[in-house]
């Protein structure tokens, strides 16, 4: 519960909180999930990329309906 008073204070002071996520970003270091994925494919499951053809978009893509 005091942990979570101290985040909800954080939160509320909009220039603490932007440091601290600031500083939390920064301090991530070498961590990116595409890399940790990829590392776990090759050192425990031992798989390899393959390739997937990509595929014509239709000539309506990305357009919202009426």
């Amino acid at each position: 519960m005091a942990c979570h008073v101290r985040v909800d204070g954080a939160w509320r002071d909009a220039e603490r909180w932007t440091k601290s996520s600031v500083l939390n970003v920064a301090r991530v270091g070498r961590f990116s999930s595409d890399r940790a994925v990829r590392e776990y494919c090759d050192r425990v499951w031992l798989a390899r990329p393959v390739p997937v053809p990509a595929e014509e978009a239709p000539a309506d893509a990305g357009q919202r309906p009426a």
